[in-house]
């Protein structure tokens, strides 16, 4: 309860306002956690729609995730004809064509709180167990259409950036914005004006105007609201300064706005001043507190600062023990599927940890489905890289879901490629 009322408090303000308490309350925990998800929400949600083929789950994964690391195979598919066995809505864990249970379709629908899912549940399960609680989360999660809905919350839905460590929505990617930026633009003009005390909105009208290429605008309303402490806005002015993006290159100007973002919270401004700190970029070098900062932006969530402890660690800088291999499933844990390949390389050679075969054969699977490709890659074009244990357990584990029928000899390969395009699409899916 106290960490919603705290993000509630952050999400209302832009990071203006946040409450005092002794430690970073905005992640949940328990005291005895189940078993972690084996696959991101992004990753469960492309192989419940590659697995059955269903247009309604493309559609969704491509309005969720419209850069995602599945969306042009997601766009492929939704592009060509259905084969003629193809049922909407049966989603196929082998061929015998297994059906994705009640429980677990609600689960993932309840978790992910996107409409669209819970739409989907209800229409596939009008009579579920849980389609009660499906009707009543409906209600409160209306659609941008909603005549009723409150510019504010239109504003906030449209134009949030997707790493925006104050914001209580998911976030929208800068495409997205840009296709309805006209809507987000009409609806946080209207929540500036209703709310001038509040930078929050600026920040966001800032960003509608930029998606749409009204640099001269969006930066003048970015400076508004970084001025008057919007740790968003900071970030992403400093961005435009760092790279000269409509205004004059300034790397000096733009750190100092990472270092003032970076003190109030945000993971992205401490992720920025890192990497200024790394190259010296308007900033004296300084290695040991940019490794500092992303600790710190990895200790609030940030799944970049984690990959990037990681490298840093093989690279010397994080000296604690088998650090890399923490940092890089920590990574693929926070939602960056990077992650898997270098865990599996440090696994597979035992660089710094304990050699082990089976985890290797475990990370790459598990990159193969989420990732944008490397792992398979990694597999089929450069298997001579790999120990033959690891991809002999690759087999073995292949064989098992059905995928492959060839020698288990420890080599990779042209021949994985079918089997590894089939385990994407499904084999990490939990279907019971």
């Amino acid at each position: 309860m106290m960490i919603a009322v705290r993000k509630d408090v952050i999400a209302a303000t832009g990071g203006f306002q946040v409450p005092w308490e002794k430690s970073s309350l905005t992640r949940q925990f328990a005291f005895v956690p189940g078993p972690a998800a084996a696959a991101s929400p992004e990753t469960q949600l492309w192989q419940l729609a590659a697995a059955g083929l269903d247009p309604a789950l493309l559609r969704i994964y491509l309005a969720r995730y419209p850069e995602g690391a599945h969306a042009d195979e997601v766009k492929a598919m939704a592009l060509a004809p259905a084969p003629p066995d193809a049922t909407p809505g049966a989603v196929r864990s082998t061929p015998e064509g297994d059906r994705v249970s009640d429980d677990r379709l609600w689960d993932f629908a309840q978790r992910s709180r996107l409409r669209q899912l819970v739409e989907f549940y209800i229409s596939r399960r009008p009579d579920g167990r849980h389609a009660h609680e499906a009707r009543e989360l409906l209600q409160a999660l209306p659609t941008t259409e909603d005549s009723d809905v409150r510019p504010e919350s239109l504003c906030e839905r449209a134009a949030t950036h997707p790493r925006d460590a104050t914001a209580n929505t998911a976030g929208v990617p800068l495409a997205e914005l840009g296709r309805n930026a006209e809507t987000a633009i009409q609806a946080c003009r209207a929540a500036r004006e209703s709310h001038p005390d509040m930078p929050h909105y600026t920040a966001l009208l800032a960003r509608a105007l930029a998606a749409r290429g009204e640099r001269a605008a969006a930066i003048g309303y970015y400076r508004e609201a970084a001025a008057r402490g919007n740790l968003r806005a900071m970030v992403s002015l400093g961005l435009l300064m760092e790279t000269g993006d409509g205004l004059p290159r300034d790397p000096r100007g733009a750190a100092a706005l990472y270092e003032t973002a970076a003190r109030g919270g945000s993971p992205d401004g401490a992720i920025n001043l890192a990497v200024a700190l790394m190259e010296g970029a308007g900033v004296r070098k300084d290695p040991g507190r940019a490794v500092t900062l992303l600790k710190q932006a990895s200790e609030a969530g940030s799944a970049i600062a984690t990959y990037n402890l990681g490298v840093l660690a093989q690279q010397g800088l994080v000296t604690e023990p088998g650090a890399a291999l923490a940092y890089f499933r920590k990574a693929t844990e926070l939602g960056d599927p990077r992650g898997f390949v270098p865990a599996a390389i440090l696994l597979d050679e035992g660089r710094g940890v304990r050699k082990d075969p089976a985890a290797a054969a475990e990370m790459l699977l598990l990159g193969v489905a989420s990732d944008s490709g490397d792992a398979a890659n990694q597999i089929v074009t450069r298997a001579a890289t790999w120990s033959p244990d690891t991809i002999r357990l690759l087999h073995e584990r292949l064989r098992r879901a059905g995928y492959y029928t060839g020698a288990v000899d420890g080599r990779g390969g042209q021949k994985m490629a079918g089997p590894l395009r089939q385990w994407r699409r499904v084999g990490n899916l939990d279907l019971r």
